[in-house]
This record gives structure tokens, C-alpha cells and sequence, in this order.
């Protein structure tokens, strides 16, 4: 059977998926596109365990969501998913995402590291014959480095919880922007992240503390920068942009 250059699914907006207000919550449309991401890998033959064969895995390096729209409870999704580019252990990765009636709702591009699970340090991947699309760009644009401003605004210590590691045995990825949009509190009941864009450092472990920085953006209300770092250490784990929109704007 011939390897799909494009991968696309329709998908359910779930109970679990949503906030109080029945809309798709970030957090859980960046699960989905991890999980869809995984399942097109696997036809592509550089699955998991393809690359546990190898003494491999893929780890997120950088990420970017921008929503139109948000979805919301029981209504049916269809993402699109395809691989834009490969160089070296690095692989770019987008998606789209529609309504049933062909609507966009938003967009992601992704950049992956092939990472050897000893070493952990990244890996050139021993196969590379698979397709890729290298002038399918999606709306958002590509994920890129990020620049976060010194000055921290609130700091919230964490404590990495067993619920966080994932089966490689560190923290998922989209756990850590959970993280972040908890520390939001109330500002979530009448506010909506819209994009977000998040460089992945390090890697953290069960047991590991680490500190949760906010820092407001001096040109916009609606921008927040965040970085994660360990605690009592200058060692940073992430860094991240998010930008709201008020509910009432939605």
C-alpha cells in the first residue's frame, strides 16, 4: 500500500475535550493532533515502534496553534496532517482543521527531534524514504525561536506528578501547557487562548520541581510570555507565547 503524504481523520469534540462553556479547550485539541500526528507516523513505518527498534523516539521541539474557531462539545472535526519537510534528525510537521462543512478552524506546524533514548541526545533516522509535501504551508506559519522578555511578572512553583509522564517516562509535552493555562485561574472563565507557541529545552521527570514563569507583554494585553526552568537551577525547559481573546469577542 502506497504511504498517504496527506492523513486525515474525523474526529468527535468530547465531554472530556471541553471547557465550561462547551468549547474545545486547547490543551485537549493539542492531544488530538498528537495522537493523529502518531497514527499517520505509524502508516509512514517511523511509529513508535519503528523507532524503538532503532533506539529512538520523537520529541516535540517547537509548536505552534493559531485558532479561527473553536470547536465545540459533540461537534465532528476533520484534521489534516502531513509531513512538510525532513533535515537531518528534524522533522516539520502541519495540520489543519475543519468544521464538517469544510470551514477552517485553525492550524498547527510542529518541528520534531528523532532523539536516541539512550543517549538522548538527536539522532539522524536510519529511513527517510517516505513522502513530504515542502510547499504546503498552513495559514500559522511555522514555529519559531522564541525571544521571551526578562522580567517575570508571577512565579508558581510545581512538583512533577505521576499523571504527567507519558510513555517515554517524562512529561508529556502538552502537559506542560497545561501547566500554563492553570495558572491563569479565573482570567480562563472569561478569556480564550487563540495562539500559542512553545520552544521545548529540556525534559522533565517524576519528582523534578520546577518553577512556572509569567511575564506580561509591554506592547499588548492579550500576549503573555512564559518560560519554565528548574528549580534552583538557570536551566530553562520551555518557553512560550500565548495570546487571549475575550469570550465575548469569540
Amino acid at each position: 500500500m502506497d504511504q498517504p503524504d496527506i492523513w486525515e481523520e474525523h474526529l468527535p469534540i468530547t465531554a472530556s475535550m471541553v471547557n465550561h462553556q462547551r468549547r474545545c479547550r486547547l490543551d485537549a485539541l493539542c492531544n488530538v493532533l498528537q495522537e493523529v500526528a502518531g497514527r499517520h507516523a505509524n502508516a509512514l513505518k517511523v511509529g513508535f515502534f519503528e523507532m524503538q527498534q532503532e533506539q529512538l523516539f520523537w520529541a516535540l521541539s517547537r509548536l505552534r496553534v493559531e485558532l479561527r474557531s473553536t470547536p465545540s462539545w459533540q461537534e465532528t472535526i476533520r484534521i489534516r496532517t502531513w509531513v512538510h519537510r525532513m533535515r537531518g534528525p528534524l522533522s516539520f510537521r502541519n495540520f489543519s482543521f475543519h468544521s464538517v462543512d469544510d470551514q477552517i478552524l485553525g492550524s498547527a506546524s510542529t518541528l520534531w527531534t528523532s532523539v536516541h533514548t539512550l543517549e538522548r541526545k538527536p539522532t539522524r533516522l536510519p529511513f527517510s524514504d517516505f513522502p513530504v509535501r515542502p510547499d504546503d504551508l498552513p495559514p500559522c506559519g511555522e514555529p519559531e525561536r522564541l525571544q521571551i522578555p526578562a522580567q517575570v511578572e508571577r512565579e508558581t512553583t510545581y512538583s512533577v506528578r505521576y499523571s504527567d509522564i507519558d510513555m517515554i517516562g517524562h512529561v508529556n509535552n502538552v502537559r506542560y501547557l497545561s501547566w500554563l493555562l492553570d495558572t491563569y485561574g479565573t482570567h480562563n472563565l472569561k478569556h480564550q487562548p487563540v495562539r500559542v507557541d512553545i520552544n521545548y529545552l529540556g525534559e522533565t521527570k517524576l519528582g523534578d520541581s520546577v518553577l512556572l514563569q509569567r511575564i506580561k507583554d509591554v506592547d499588548s494585553d492579550r500576549i503573555f510570555h512564559h518560560r519554565i526552568v528548574h528549580t534552583g537551577e538557570d536551566k530553562e525547559i520551555l518557553r512560550a507565547t500565548v495570546e487571549w481573546i475575550s469570550r465575548s469577542e469569540v
